[in-house]
């Protein structure tokens, strides 16, 4: 799973977490800026993407890969 400008705004606050149900998130960030980056998980199934945030004027772009 890759996440794209995770953060694109100038105000506010956002966080994500990523879980599959029942489990330990497989990440969490907190107060994150603008960047890039990408989560690999390891178990098939389906995940939960939460954003939260406070005060946040912006976007977030989330994209999910299959493996070649």
């Amino acid at each position: 799973m890759r996440s794209r400008s995770p953060w694109s705004g100038q105000e506010g606050a956002v966080s994500i977490a990523i879980q599959k149900e029942g489990a330990q998130p497989i990440y969490q960030g907190e107060d994150l800026t603008t960047q890039d980056f990408t989560v690999a998980v390891e178990e098939a199934g389906w995940y939960t993407v939460t954003v939260t945030g406070s005060g946040a004027v912006g976007s977030v772009d989330v994209e999910a890969q299959t493996p070649a």
